[in-house]
């Protein structure tokens, strides 16, 4: 028997069991790609280490390793703990001695690139965005540490960038990678999971909306959007799935707004059938963000021939081919998100239409033949 290549993939988070229970699109993807590159590659996922869960883990064939101090789920905060994971994260690398190592998150992009160099391996940073120049606007004077680590990341020499969309591969040919060091393979859906759902649709009219609760996915102008909508259908309900740190301020706008028979906020899902389930269950699914890299959820949602409401930015323009698998709206626009809710929930031949549009796109982004091409891609820098 050969043996395989060893290949390290880092990221900041993964799924906490062999459930597969993501929480974001970078972990969606880290779980599906390492699942499709086992049949070719001895895989081991470095990942931070939470609350109740081992050191090591193994879910199928791949390896987990969680390291750095114990910290609870959060994209924010936590800058000496980081700090920690990322020398731990260094260390490890170092000691497993893989050829190619695949970082997929900021944290994970400075420790992967030093260890492959120490160790002779291949380094690939796997971009979902680029935020240079967008830190600071972000998030103050705080966002000067983002700023300065990105340029940092970005003026590394690494072997290859593998981009989740033209979008963010744009953004890397303005911060001075050049173009033909970067690939795209965009973001997948796990389509046979989610034809496999039979799920009937709530009586009461119903948007969902999967997302962190962070300031830029803009939960709070769905919150808005929903006031506004209720007054021409008084019995919309809205569902909105996922955690973060802008819980606290949705669940007091949802009070201030008499909002709480409208609005549920159901946190973490674990099951990635039931999120589905919940998702097809609905009549309209809402993405308010001002800022995607990708956006699985609107691909999911198509596939899940569940009509669109978005925002009008290029990510998701580009996952919907222009606009043909969603309506879109302006960002931070409330109006005009309650608007096009309004109109797609009352409307029976729109969505028809783009039901019929979105579940055609939506076949383009089979995890499967995505975990292909990026196993292609680690043979073509392993020649």
């Amino acid at each position: 028997m050969t043996k395989k290549t060893n290949v390290v993939i880092v990221s900041e988070f993964f799924p906490r069991s062999a459930i597969g229970e993501a929480r974001g699109g970078v972990e969606m993807r880290c779980w599906h790609i390492a699942q499709r590159l086992t049949d070719d590659y001895d895989v081991t996922v470095i990942t931070s280490r939470e609350p109740k869960l081992p050191d090591t883990d193994q879910f199928g064939e791949i390896h987990v390793l969680r390291r750095g101090p114990v910290r609870e789920y959060s994209q924010v905060g936590s800058p000496m703990k980081r700090l920690k994971f990322m020398i731990d994260v260094y260390k490890s690398i170092v000691t497993l001695q893989p050829k190619v190592i695949d970082a997929q998150s900021y944290v994970a992009y400075l420790p992967a690139f030093y260890a492959a160099k120490k160790v002779g391996a291949f380094a690939i940073a796997t971009y979902h965005d680029v935020w240079k120049g967008r830190w600071t606007k972000l998030f103050g004077l705080v966002g000067l540490i983002g700023e300065v680590y990105e340029r940092i990341c970005l003026s590394k020499k690494w072997d290859l960038f593998i981009a989740n969309s033209h979008f963010t591969k744009k953004g890397l040919v303005s911060a001075g990678i050049h173009n033909s060091n970067i690939e795209v393979v965009h973001n997948g859906i796990d389509l046979e999971m989610i034809q496999s759902i039979e799920a009937e649709k709530y009586l009461q009219p119903t948007i969902c909306s999967i997302t962190r609760l962070v300031s830029y996915k803009r939960v709070i102008d769905l919150i808005n959007a929903v006031a506004i909508v209720k007054d021409q259908l008084p019995t919309i309900q809205c569902k909105i799935i996922g955690t973060g740190p802008d819980l606290s301020l949705l669940k007091k706008e949802i009070q201030k707004r008499a909002l709480t028979d409208t609005i549920e906020l159901l946190g973490f899902v674990s099951s990635s059938k039931e999120v589905m389930r919940i998702l097809q269950r609905s009549q309209v699914f809402c993405l308010p963000s001002e800022i995607e890299g990708f956006g699985i959820v609107v691909a999911e949602a198509m596939a899940s021939k569940v009509p669109v409401v978005a925002t009008n930015i290029p990510p998701i323009v580009e996952v919907t081919q222009q606009g043909k698998g969603a309506v879109l709206v302006k960002p931070r626009s409330v109006e005009e998100l309650a608007k096009a809710l309004v109109t797609l929930l009352t409307d029976l031949k729109l969505q028809k239409q783009y039901i019929e549009h979105g579940a055609k796109i939506a076949q383009e982004y089979n995890w499967d033949t995505i975990g292909v091409r990026v196993a292609d891609l680690y043979k073509n820098i392993l020649l």
